[in-house]
Protein backbone atom coordinates (compact mmCIF):
# COMPACT_ATOMS: atom_id res chain seq x y z
CA UNK A 1 0.00 0.00 0.00
CA UNK A 2 1.43 3.37 -0.99
CA UNK A 3 -1.17 5.94 -0.09
CA UNK A 4 -3.53 5.65 2.77
CA UNK A 5 -6.06 8.05 4.18
CA UNK A 6 -9.78 8.05 4.84
CA UNK A 7 -10.87 8.70 1.24
CA UNK A 8 -7.99 7.73 -1.08
CA UNK A 9 -6.07 4.47 -1.20
CA UNK A 10 -3.92 2.72 -3.88
CA UNK A 11 -2.72 -0.90 -3.75
CA UNK A 12 -1.55 -3.63 -6.11
CA UNK A 13 -4.24 -6.14 -7.07
CA UNK A 14 -4.03 -9.25 -4.94
CA UNK A 15 -6.00 -11.43 -7.39
CA UNK A 16 -3.45 -10.90 -10.18
CA UNK A 17 -0.07 -11.98 -8.86
CA UNK A 18 1.93 -10.04 -11.45
CA UNK A 19 5.46 -11.42 -11.28
CA UNK A 20 7.03 -9.21 -13.95
CA UNK A 21 5.14 -5.88 -13.95
CA UNK A 22 5.72 -3.42 -16.77
CA UNK A 23 4.95 -0.58 -14.35
CA UNK A 24 5.51 -0.12 -10.62
CA UNK A 25 3.82 2.69 -8.74
CA UNK A 26 6.05 3.67 -5.82
CA UNK A 27 3.84 6.44 -4.43
CA UNK A 28 0.69 8.36 -5.31
CA UNK A 29 -1.12 11.11 -3.45
CA UNK A 30 -4.12 13.25 -4.29
CA UNK A 31 -5.07 16.37 -2.39
CA UNK A 32 -7.79 16.97 -1.36
CA UNK A 33 -8.39 13.29 -0.69
CA UNK A 34 -12.09 13.67 -1.48
CA UNK A 35 -12.34 14.69 -5.14
CA UNK A 36 -14.69 17.62 -5.70
CA UNK A 37 -16.39 18.16 -9.06
CA UNK A 38 -15.44 21.46 -10.69
CA UNK A 39 -12.51 22.01 -8.32
CA UNK A 40 -8.77 21.63 -8.60
CA UNK A 41 -6.79 18.76 -7.17
CA UNK A 42 -3.09 18.19 -6.70
CA UNK A 43 -1.57 14.94 -8.00
CA UNK A 44 1.86 13.58 -7.06
CA UNK A 45 3.30 10.22 -8.01
CA UNK A 46 6.47 8.29 -8.64
CA UNK A 47 6.47 5.28 -10.95
CA UNK A 48 8.97 3.12 -12.79
CA UNK A 49 8.41 1.77 -16.30
CA UNK A 50 10.49 -1.43 -16.37
CA UNK A 51 10.45 -2.11 -20.14
CA UNK A 52 9.41 -0.31 -23.28
CA UNK A 53 5.63 0.17 -23.60
CA UNK A 54 4.47 -0.58 -27.13
CA UNK A 55 1.18 -0.23 -28.95
CA UNK A 56 -0.02 -3.68 -27.85
CA UNK A 57 -0.80 -2.62 -24.28
CA UNK A 58 -4.35 -1.92 -23.10
CA UNK A 59 -5.34 -0.04 -19.97
CA UNK A 60 -8.53 -1.78 -18.77
CA UNK A 61 -10.40 0.16 -16.09
CA UNK A 62 -13.33 -1.09 -14.02
CA UNK A 63 -15.08 1.43 -11.77
CA UNK A 64 -17.68 0.45 -9.18
CA UNK A 65 -19.73 2.81 -7.02
CA UNK A 66 -20.79 1.91 -3.49
CA UNK A 67 -24.60 2.07 -3.24
CA UNK A 68 -27.18 0.76 -0.79
CA UNK A 69 -27.37 -2.31 -3.09
CA UNK A 70 -23.62 -2.88 -2.83
CA UNK A 71 -21.00 -2.00 -5.43
CA UNK A 72 -22.49 -1.30 -8.87
CA UNK A 73 -20.34 -1.19 -12.04
CA UNK A 74 -20.17 2.27 -13.64
CA UNK A 75 -20.53 1.99 -17.44
CA UNK A 76 -18.16 3.61 -19.92
CA UNK A 77 -19.71 6.96 -20.93
CA UNK A 78 -17.76 9.63 -22.85
CA UNK A 79 -14.48 7.77 -22.17
CA UNK A 80 -15.12 7.84 -18.40
CA UNK A 81 -16.07 4.95 -16.14
CA UNK A 82 -15.39 1.27 -16.83
CA UNK A 83 -13.53 1.63 -20.13
CA UNK A 84 -10.68 0.05 -22.03
CA UNK A 85 -8.03 2.35 -23.49
CA UNK A 86 -5.06 1.73 -25.73
CA UNK A 87 -2.14 2.89 -23.58
CA UNK A 88 -0.45 4.65 -26.49
CA UNK A 89 -3.66 6.60 -27.22
CA UNK A 90 -3.52 7.96 -23.67
CA UNK A 91 -0.12 9.42 -24.54
CA UNK A 92 -1.10 10.72 -27.95
CA UNK A 93 -2.60 14.04 -28.92
CA UNK A 94 -5.80 12.20 -29.91
CA UNK A 95 -6.59 11.65 -26.26
CA UNK A 96 -5.33 15.10 -25.23
CA UNK A 97 -8.22 16.65 -27.14
CA UNK A 98 -10.53 14.86 -24.70
CA UNK A 99 -9.07 16.77 -21.75
CA UNK A 100 -6.27 14.43 -20.63
CA UNK A 101 -2.86 15.82 -21.49
CA UNK A 102 0.44 14.03 -21.60
CA UNK A 103 2.52 17.16 -20.89
CA UNK A 104 1.98 16.24 -17.25
CA UNK A 105 4.82 13.74 -17.78
CA UNK A 106 6.80 15.77 -20.31
CA UNK A 107 7.00 18.86 -18.13
CA UNK A 108 8.00 17.01 -14.99
CA UNK A 109 10.10 14.09 -16.24
CA UNK A 110 11.37 15.07 -19.70
CA UNK A 111 9.53 12.05 -21.10
CA UNK A 112 8.70 11.60 -24.77
CA UNK A 113 4.93 11.20 -24.99
CA UNK A 114 4.87 8.67 -27.81
CA UNK A 115 5.04 4.92 -28.05
CA UNK A 116 7.22 3.08 -27.59
CA UNK A 117 7.32 4.72 -24.15
CA UNK A 118 10.79 4.27 -22.74
CA UNK A 119 11.75 2.61 -19.45
CA UNK A 120 12.69 4.88 -16.57
CA UNK A 121 11.51 6.35 -13.30
CA UNK A 122 9.02 9.19 -13.62
CA UNK A 123 8.07 11.58 -10.85
CA UNK A 124 5.38 14.25 -10.80
CA UNK A 125 5.16 16.56 -7.80
CA UNK A 126 1.93 18.42 -7.05
CA UNK A 127 0.58 18.73 -10.60
CA UNK A 128 -2.68 20.72 -10.54
CA UNK A 129 -5.62 19.21 -12.42
CA UNK A 130 -9.24 20.35 -12.59
CA UNK A 131 -12.11 17.94 -12.05
CA UNK A 132 -14.91 18.32 -14.61
CA UNK A 133 -18.17 19.99 -13.66
CA UNK A 134 -21.28 17.85 -13.92
CA UNK A 135 -24.50 19.82 -13.63
CA UNK A 136 -27.78 18.27 -12.62
CA UNK A 137 -26.39 14.87 -11.64
CA UNK A 138 -24.45 15.66 -8.46
CA UNK A 139 -26.56 13.24 -6.44
CA UNK A 140 -25.61 10.43 -8.82
CA UNK A 141 -21.89 11.24 -8.88
CA UNK A 142 -21.22 11.81 -5.17
CA UNK A 143 -20.06 8.73 -3.31
CA UNK A 144 -17.32 6.19 -2.73
CA UNK A 145 -15.77 4.31 -5.63
CA UNK A 146 -13.46 1.34 -6.20
CA UNK A 147 -11.39 1.31 -9.37
CA UNK A 148 -9.28 -1.52 -10.79
CA UNK A 149 -6.81 -0.61 -13.54
CA UNK A 150 -5.13 -3.47 -15.41
CA UNK A 151 -2.36 -3.20 -17.98
CA UNK A 152 -2.98 -6.05 -20.44
CA UNK A 153 -0.83 -7.19 -23.37
CA UNK A 154 -3.31 -7.46 -26.25
CA UNK A 155 -1.27 -10.16 -28.02
CA UNK A 156 -0.63 -12.54 -25.12
CA UNK A 157 -3.52 -11.46 -22.81
CA UNK A 158 -0.90 -11.36 -20.02
CA UNK A 159 -1.72 -8.95 -17.17
CA UNK A 160 1.41 -6.77 -17.04
CA UNK A 161 0.26 -4.68 -14.07
CA UNK A 162 -2.77 -4.18 -11.88
CA UNK A 163 -3.69 -1.52 -9.32
CA UNK A 164 -6.77 -0.89 -7.22
CA UNK A 165 -7.89 2.47 -5.85
CA UNK A 166 -10.57 3.56 -3.46
CA UNK A 167 -11.68 7.19 -3.60
CA UNK A 168 -14.59 9.50 -2.85
CA UNK A 169 -16.22 12.15 -5.04
CA UNK A 170 -18.28 15.07 -3.81
CA UNK A 171 -20.39 17.02 -6.31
Amino acid sequence: MWSSCSQFNVTTCILYNVKDPILSIHSMTINPTTLQMGRELSLSFEATVHRSITSNLNFDVTVKKNTWLGYIRVPCVFKLGSCSYKFCDLLSSKFATEGVQCPLLIDKSNANCTCPFQPGTYKVDKETLKMPTITGFGFAVSGTYNMKAKLVDTKTKHVAGCYEMTFSIQA
